[in-house]
């Protein structure tokens, strides 16, 4: 119920961008159909849609590209048809693995996420220390106010 509530707010406050992440698996059939109906409304007045899902079903049934991102990576962009055809195949892959051999990829794939993660390159911002320190008297004297109007009741 959380997600329906979830999608009706997010579609009524009518958005340029709407982003959806697996919203669409909670609900019942007729649930879901109602949502892909309002986001065509949606995408025939030009605005933009982030469908996240794995139901490849509601994949086709709505999306025209598709973007494939396995463990952080990008595996495949373009044709809806072709991304969830590639994307069919390596679930059909992975179910054929015993219990033992998922595991084994799935730890490969986490342990070679984190490797990849240490190895950012990220920029080391450095700290305005006058900024900080006028913040910080800032928060002080909102503070001081603060105590002083309660103890002034």
């Amino acid at each position: 119920m959380k997600s329906r509530l979830g999608f009706a707010i997010a579609i009524h406050t009518d958005p340029d961008i709407l982003v959806v992440d697996e919203a669409l698996s909670v609900g019942d059939e007729t649930f879901a159909n109602k949502c892909i109906d309002r986001m065509r409304d949606f995408q025939e007045q030009g605005k933009t849609i982030f469908f996240v899902s794995h139901a490849t079903g509601q994949i086709r049934q709505f999306c025209n590209k598709a973007v494939w991102v396995q463990y952080g990576e990008m595996k495949q962009f373009g044709e809806m048809k072709d991304v969830v055809k590639s994307y069919a195949e390596f679930v059909n892959q992975y179910k054929n693995l015993t219990k033992d051999e998922q595991i084994e990829y799935k730890d490969k794939m986490v342990g070679i996420q984190m490797e990849e993660s240490q190895h950012l390159d990220l920029p080391k911002e450095k700290i305005n220390m006058n900024s900080v320190a006028i913040g910080t008297l800032l928060f002080l004297f909102m503070m001081f106010g603060i105590v002083f109007q309660i103890f002034s009741l």
